[in-house]
Order: C-alpha cells, then sequence, then structure tokens
C-alpha cells in the first residue's frame, strides 16, 4: 500500500485475528459464496457488500495505520478480491477510496474546528505530512487547507456574531469613517467593509430570512 496511510501487515489496526478470518493471497472467500464462473470474482450483489463492510471499517479505524491486507483479513477474503470489488463497485483501488474517506474526515474536522492545529487534523485522520496532504485536499477540493481553514474560521466568527446579535439592524456597517457610540469592527463587518459592500437593514434582513 503507497505511503499515507500504509502500514506493514505487522502494524494491523483491525485487532486479533477471528477464527473465521483468513489470510490474503489469494485464497480468502467471498462474503457472499455467489461468485462468477471466471477466476473466482465476485458478483455485483457480493461486491457491494464487500465495500460497504469495507467502508465500516474505515470509519472505525481511518485514524490508524492500514494496509489493505488489513481489511481483507477483517473481511475473511482475499486482497484480489477486495480490489476487484472496489473496481468493480468504485472504479478506484482500496487505498484511494480510504484516502478519500480520510480527506472527507479532515474536511469535516477543519470545518467544525478551525483553530485547532492543521498538522495535529491530519495525523489523527492518518493522512501523510502536511504538505503531501495539501496537494492531496486542494485536488479534492479546490483548495488549500490554509485558507479553507481561514474560511472555515471566518464564517465560525459570523455565526457566533450573528447568534450574540440577532437584529438586522446590529449588521449595518456604517459608512467609512463614520463611528457609533461603541461601535466595534464585527467579524460581519469586516467581511462587508473590505469588499465594500453597504447593505441596508432591510436586506440583511431577507437574506437571513432565507
Amino acid at each position: 500500500m503507497p505511503a499515507g496511510g500504509a502500514a506493514s501487515n505487522g502494524n494491523r489496526a483491525s485487532g486479533t485475528r477471528s477464527s473465521g478470518e483468513r489470510s490474503s493471497g489469494g485464497h480468502g472467500r467471498c462474503l457472499d459464496p455467489e461468485v462468477d464462473a471466471s477466476g473466482g470474482k465476485p458478483s455485483r450483489r457480493c461486491s457491494q457488500e464487500i465495500v460497504e463492510a469495507a467502508t465500516r471499517y474505515f470509519e472505525a479505524h481511518y485514524g490508524e495505520p492500514i494496509a489493505t491486507g488489513d481489511v481483507a483479513r477483517h473481511l475473511g477474503i482475499s486482497e484480489g478480491c477486495l480490489a476487484s470489488s472496489f473496481d468493480q463497485c468504485r472504479r478506484r483501488t482500496p487505498f484511494e477510496a480510504l484516502e478519500s474517506f480520510r480527506l472527507g474526515q479532515l474536511f469535516q474536522r477543519v470545518r467544525e474546528h478551525p483553530t485547532d492545529s492543521l498538522a495535529t487534523q491530519v495525523r489523527q485522520c492518518g493522512l501523510p505530512t502536511l504538505a503531501r496532504t495539501d496537494r492531496l485536499f486542494e485536488a479534492n477540493f479546490g483548495i488549500g487547507l490554509a485558507p479553507f481553514r481561514h474560511t472555515s474560521r471566518r464564517a465560525a466568527e459570523d455565526r457566533a456574531f450573528r447568534v450574540a446579535h440577532p437584529d438586522p439592524e446590529d449588521l449595518v456597517v456604517p459608512p467609512d469613517g463614520a463611528r457609533r457610540g461603541g461601535y466595534q469592527a464585527t467579524p460581519l463587518a469586516r467581511n462587508q467593509t473590505s469588499s465594500r459592500c453597504q447593505p441596508s437593514a432591510a436586506s440583511l434582513a431577507r437574506k437571513l430570512g432565507r
């Protein structure tokens, strides 16, 4: 398995092997006895079951080192059967599916906790170095980790401000140079001022009401 979530078979994340599991190497069994006559390729229904079971394994262990063999052993199938199932159902390898799942988890973590350390969040999701993960993240979501965290942080500040100031009038930005008594630059005001946007209370109220 490539770097970025790869681990030797000695570092299995699936725990103790049950008596029903078999080692990989082409002799594993399918979750469903139905297989095509050609080379033991799993049926479509069997492949879907395998992919769903593997995804549940990803959900439980994505923060740990996982190798393809770990997942196959946990399901009691061969690595070839696992790869064939993902190719048939997802048109990708098990590693690519795991990497995509991890990136999705990282996206949620950064969005929900934008002040946390990026390096820590990357590590908690089982992803490779911060620099490599940044490239993967941008390739998948069209934005780098740093700007995405910045955007998420500003959005969190704006949400907090709106909760503390529910009246539409509180969101109006005074003209340049004008100051109200006790006026402070709020997160939303900073965003609006930077874009030179001066919305009225009515327009903001309509937007908030959507």
